[in-house]
């Protein structure tokens, strides 16, 4: 939270999103929830520890400055994460893997292009809506 050179609202928009997460869909939909907190958890956790340790190749939007090392770890977690989620709430192999690779090319394009930490929030709550309405 204090490593950054800016003013960051990633740490309110964290809680506020599995707040969220856990409201629309603790009781109908708590694959949603999970999804979505895992994929804000492991993915986009590891794209900012990957990108900052090796990201060497960078790309820009505004003035947002994210790697391409951070994006390509943000996909893998996710995918990883999707599809062990789908398997656990026992969807068959494929629909897991296709759901997964899916939901994680999603989630790694809202990172690669949201406003600074807006991710945080926009993640999170697109992946458990896309999870829930998949389902």
């Amino acid at each position: 939270m204090n490593q950054v050179e800016r003013v960051s609202y990633g740490t309110v928009y964290y809680p506020m999103a599995l707040a969220l997460l856990v409201l629309f869909f603790f009781e109908q939909e708590p694959m949603a929830l999970v999804a979505g907190s895992m994929v804000l958890a492991w993915g986009d956790g590891l794209a900012a520890l990957v990108g900052k340790r090796f990201g060497k190749t960078f790309y820009t939007r505004g003035k947002i400055r994210r790697s391409f090392e951070g994006s390509i770890a943000m996909f893998l977690a996710s995918f990883l994460v999707l599809t062990v989620t789908f398997l656990l709430y026992e969807e068959p192999a494929w629909l897991a893997v296709s759901y997964g690779f899916l939901l994680a090319n999603i989630a790694a394009l809202i990172e690669a292009v949201s406003y600074r930490d807006t991710d945080n929030l926009l993640i999170p709550l697109t992946i458990g809506a896309l999870v829930a309405f998949a389902l």
